[in-house]
C-alpha cells in the first residue's frame, strides 16, 4: 500500500481549482455629449495600463469610446505624430490640447461666472446651458466641473427660493441640484395659480411659509367673498403629487 501523504503537504499543495481567478479590467464608459473629457480620458488611461495596451495602436481604440460626433469629427481628423499614436500620455495631451485651446477654456470658465438665467427660460433649460458650458471648459477633474456648475446655478437663477433650497441642503451634487430646482420652480408655479393679481404684492402674506401661506391663500378668497380656486388641502396634495413624482422631498 502506498503512503499516504501528510494532511499537512495536502493542504499546503497547489490545487488547481482553487487558483485564483483573475477578473478581467472593466473597458472606460464611452464619451457622451455633455461628458466631462478630462474624466473620461483618466478612466480610459487607467484601463490601458490595466491591460497592458502601451504601445499599441491607441488613437483608434479611444475614439471608438467616443459617441459624441462633434469631439469624434474633431479628434480623428488630426495629423498625430507616431509617437502619439502608441503613447497614452502624449495622445491625452494631444486630444485636450485640441479639444480645449487654453484661450478658449479661459474664456468659457469665465462666461460661467456670470451666466444668468434668461427671461422666459425654464431654471432645467438654464441648466443644461451651464453643463454645455462647463463640458467645453477643460477642467482637470469632475469635482473642478461639478462645484463650477453649482456656483452657476446658485448666483444665475432667477428664481431666489432655488438658491436657498440648494444652500439649505448643502448639496454639492449637481445633478440633485438640478432636481431641486426644477422642483422649485414647479412649486412656485402651482402657487402662482392659487394666487390673485392683486394678492400677489403682498409681502406680508409671502413672508409666511407652507401651511400657513396655503390658509392665508384661502383665507383671503374668503374675506372678498369669492370662492378660492384651490383650498389649502388642494395645494398641499398638489405639492405632494410633485414629491412623490420625482422621488425627492424639499424641505
Amino acid at each position: 500500500v502506498a503512503p499516504q501523504p501528510d494532511f499537512e503537504d495536502t493542504f499546503r499543495a497547489p490545487h488547481p481549482t482553487h487558483a485564483p481567478i483573475v477578473a478581467k479590467p472593466e473597458k472606460p464608459p464611452k464619451f457622451e455629449s455633455g461628458n466631462n473629457f478630462s474624466r473620461f480620458a483618466k478612466r480610459f488611461k487607467e484601463h490601458v495600463l490595466l491591460c497592458n495596451l502601451q504601445g499599441t495602436r491607441l488613437d483608434l481604440y479611444m475614439l471608438s469610446f467616443v459617441k459624441c460626433e462633434q469631439t469624434w469629427e474633431k479628434l480623428q481628423g488630426l495629423d498625430l505624430r507616431d509617437n502619439e499614436r502608441v503613447d497614452i500620455d502624449l495622445l491625452i495631451k494631444r486630444y485636450t490640447d485640441e479639444l480645449f485651446p487654453p484661450l478658449e477654456a479661459t474664456a468659457t470658465r469665465a462666461e460661467l461666472l456670470t451666466v444668468k438665467q434668461k427671461t422666459g427660460e425654464t431654471v432645467e433649460r438654464f441648466c443644461f446651458r451651464i453643463s454645455d458650458l462647463a463640458s467645453r471648459a477643460g477642467y482637470d477633474t469632475s469635482r473642478s466641473m461639478e462645484d463650477s456648475c453649482l456656483n452657476a446655478l446658485i448666483s444665475g437663477a432667477t428664481e431666489p427660493r432655488v438658491r436657498e433650497r440648494i444652500l439649505e441642503n448643502n448639496i454639492r451634487d449637481y445633478k440633485e441640484a438640478v432636481k431641486i430646482a426644477t422642483q422649485t420652480e414647479r412649486i412656485k408655479a402651482i402657487e402662482s395659480t392659487s394666487t390673485p393679481k392683486n394678492y400677489e404684492t403682498d409681502n406680508s402674506l409671502y413672508s409666511l411659509s407652507g401651511n400657513r401661506q396655503d390658509e392665508a391663500h384661502e383665507n383671503y378668497y374668503i374675506s372678498q367673498g369669492i370662492e378660492a380656486p384651490y383650498n389649502s388641502n388642494t395645494v398641499k396634495l398638489m405639492r405632494f403629487r410633485i414629491l412623490v413624482e420625482d422621488h425627492i422631498l424639499i424641505g
